[in-house]
């Protein structure tokens, strides 16, 4: 059985930077309740569970289109413990084994790795 992997799409490939801790915003009560258009906070994206995100990038028009950019295996196999969650430009991936992973988004490039 091959490992967990964490992936992510866009419309087509671009320059890639890396997002540092210095761009990081907490997450605030504020936040949860009304989170930016680019940020997934929380399981299903907002309290009331909506799940879709308000971005225009990806449509109708073009979603046949999107190619994965990247893929990261976090190297278990029992699969995520939950969703990840973005927020500025990082994303947040929890897995069994106590294992929480930080990824540049836009590059999968880890950024750290917590391990109990």
């Amino acid at each position: 059985m091959g490992t967990s992997t964490v992936s992510m799409a866009q419309p087509a490939p671009r320059a890639r930077t890396t997002t540092g801790a210095t761009s990081y915003t907490p997450v605030t009560d504020q936040r949860l309740v009304s989170p930016e258009a680019e940020n997934w906070l929380m399981y299903r994206r907002t309290y009331d569970g909506w799940g879709y995100s308000p971005l225009e990038q990806i449509n109708t028009g073009n979603v046949k289109d999107l190619v994965p950019v990247w893929t990261f295996s976090t190297g278990v196999a029992e699969g995520h413990q939950a969703p990840p969650i973005v927020n500025n430009g990082i994303m947040f991936v929890s897995t069994p084994q106590n294992q929480v992973l930080a990824l540049d988004a836009k590059s999968g490039e880890l950024l750290w790795r917590y391990k109990r």
